[in-house]
């Protein structure tokens, strides 16, 4: 079973291996959330290296790590350019799905780009049958994998890995090389760069693998790789904040990962879309390349705003001109000089006083560097899209929020509101008219409304008396056309297959808001009283108690609250409710 090819290509008849494989999928958790980065980085080489066509989960190049899996809504992380983006916290500094992710400079980032570069290298066109020979040589070690792949004798490569997550493992096993030959870590670090392993008698490599490591073994050195852009200054999605002062400089570079032409590179960068600001090499190199290239810039000059710094595909590099940047490198940071914050400069902006001005006959923006906005009177419908001004004209009512939606470097994340009552005084700014929370306890809604209150911008309270738990939703209108509640749980299952000698049953890893909410709990990024609602047509209602937590009720730990019953499924009725008794498995 394991040996079976997937296809035959009737053209060259020519047995193939395309099985897609993948690391993570949108019906489970991402395995870093669930394990850790180190998981996913040994997962990532195996599959760039094993026969198929290896997969990735959008996100995974930047190690995105929400919890929850994507038929959840919320661990969809938008592959944003926005800076404006969002999500649930997830380490101490916030999530990395925060501002513009696509950052073509994160380590997780070039990392992948770097399998993909040696899979080309050593694989190329995959127009051997040999390609699809797979070689796995004992280790003596279950927690060990060790294969051998290559489309011929002289591009063979071994992949090593150490699956134990906190011990290291010797390992020793089988090569096609000779005795003295050396092996090359082709993913070690430029300061690891002549790493190698030596090839013993009988042809058996040794090595000592730490937790969670993966080598990727190739005779001789590693051949050489497309050029890429290795880092940039300012750092993507860096805000510079300093107040601008007379002859004040901003250096922006851009490094390469090994000297390219010089002349190419100086003419490929382009900084906001310019390429004739004059970028230098400030890096050059022995062979007469550059490691990297600078521009200065008069701070003063720059107006607040998104910036880009974009690097054309075809730099050559200098040892091998056939080698060439093969995609283009964009890159983003935010300039923030002036004294007054805007909302394309900071991001937790959304209420704006002032944006309702001149007696509610316009609007006075503060959102230097957008393109376009387009307006909404809260509760009604958007305007057209409408070139960016400092000022326009609109008709602002007493009492009513005005919404402003802002578009920058493609995205259109930015909104602010503004809200003005009688004598001037300031009104809380919403995206919805009302609020409702629907209980059992007011029927749904039939009994009492449940209408809640404006508390802050953008924040609805109300207070609410329980005795026992009750299930609840919040609903934006009277009716039903929206309403928010929770996803249910499941259970989520990673089973191996049946023929893996490791195969077991694991536990199951459960799905949906009570899941996301443990979580969060765990590692200390919520309170007790924390929860998310989903807005999804899937949502089911959510819990509500004395205990003022969102805590599912469980009758084998809250025995003693007088436990009722909320809902029925199956031939289950009231009767059936009076006779069950206290069972851990009903409510």
């Amino acid at each position: 079973e394991g040996l079976m090819l997937d296809t035959v290509d009737p053209v060259t008849e020519q047995s193939e291996f395309a099985m897609w494989t993948f690391c993570n999928n949108h019906d489970n958790w991402r395995m870093q959330a669930l394990a850790g980065s180190d998981e996913l980085r040994l997962c990532l080489a195996i599959i760039s290296f094993w026969p198929g066509i290896p997969v990735h989960y959008a996100g995974d190049e930047q190690e995105l790590n929400t919890p929850g899996s994507a038929l959840d809504g919320w661990a969809r992380e938008e592959l944003s350019v926005s800076m404006a983006w969002r999500s649930l916290k997830t380490a101490p500094s916030g999530n990395p799905s925060n501002a513009d992710n696509f950052n073509m400079t994160s380590p997780s980032y070039l990392y992948l780009q770097r399998l993909n570069a040696l899979r080309a290298a050593y694989f190329g066109d995959f127009e051997s049958e040999q390609c699809d020979v797979l070689d796995t040589p004992a280790t003596g070690s279950s927690e060990v994998l060790v294969f051998l792949r290559g489309c011929s004798d002289d591009s063979r490569l071994v992949v090593v890995a150490n699956f134990h997550a906190t011990e290291a493992r010797n390992v020793s096993f089988l090569t096609p090389w000779s005795q003295g030959s050396r092996l090359s870590n082709a993913l070690a670090s430029s300061q690891h760069a002549d790493y190698q392993v030596g090839i013993g008698s009988g042809s058996v490599a040794a090595l000592v693998l730490l937790p969670l490591e993966v080598q990727v073994l190739v005779p001789g050195p590693v051949k050489s790789l497309p050029p890429t852009v290795a880092a940039v200054t300012p750092a993507h999605g860096a805000i510079i904040r300093q107040l601008s002062s007379t002859g004040s400089k901003l250096n922006v570079t851009v490094q390469f990962d090994q000297p390219v032409d010089q002349a190419q590179a100086q003419a490929s960068v382009r900084f906001d879309g310019d390429s004739g600001h004059g970028f230098l090499c400030s890096a050059p190199a022995s062979d007469g390349g550059c490691y990297q290239v600078t521009l200065s810039v008069d701070l003063g000059s720059l107006a607040d705003g998104v910036y880009s710094i974009e690097v054309d595909q075809g730099v050559h590099a200098t040892h091998d001109p056939a080698l060439s940047t093969d995609t283009v490198f964009r890159s983003t940071f935010v300039v923030a000089v002036a004294e007054e914050s805007t909302v394309l400069a900071n991001m937790a902006i959304n209420e704006q006083p002032g944006l309702i001005c001149n007696y509610l006959t316009q609007l006075c923006h503060k959102a230097v560097g957008a393109e376009w906005y387009r307006v909404q009177h809260m509760g009604g419908s958007w305007t057209e899209w409408r070139r960016y001004e400092e000022v326009s004209t609109w008709q602002a009512e007493l009492g009513r929020a005005v919404l402003v939606q802002y578009h920058s470097q493609g995205s259109s994340s930015y909104i602010v509101g503004d809200c003005v009552s009688s004598g001037g005084a300031r009104c809380y700014a919403r995206y919805h008219p009302e609020m409702f929370l629907r209980t059992d306890d007011n029927d749904w809604g039939m009994k009492d409304e449940g209408r809640m209150a404006l508390v802050d911008h953008f924040t609805w309270g109300v207070n609410m008396s329980f005795s026992n738990f009750v299930r609840a939703k919040f609903a934006p209108f009277p009716n039903w056309k929206k309403s928010y509640g929770v996803m249910s749980s499941r259970d989520v299952y990673f089973s191996l297959p049946s023929y893996d000698e490791n195969h077991h049953q694991p536990d199951p890893i459960h799905d949906g808001s009570e899941a996301v909410r443990q979580y969060m709990l765990q590692k200390g990024f919520w309170s007790e009283q924390t929860s998310i609602a989903s807005g999804s047509g899937a949502a089911q209602p959510l819990w509500l108690s004395s205990l003022c937590k969102p805590d599912v009720p469980s009758p084998a730990n809250r025995s003693d609250l007088g436990w009722q019953c909320h809902y029925f499924s199956g031939p289950q009725d009231k009767d059936w409710c009076q006779v069950i008794g206290e069972d851990e498995d009903y409510i």
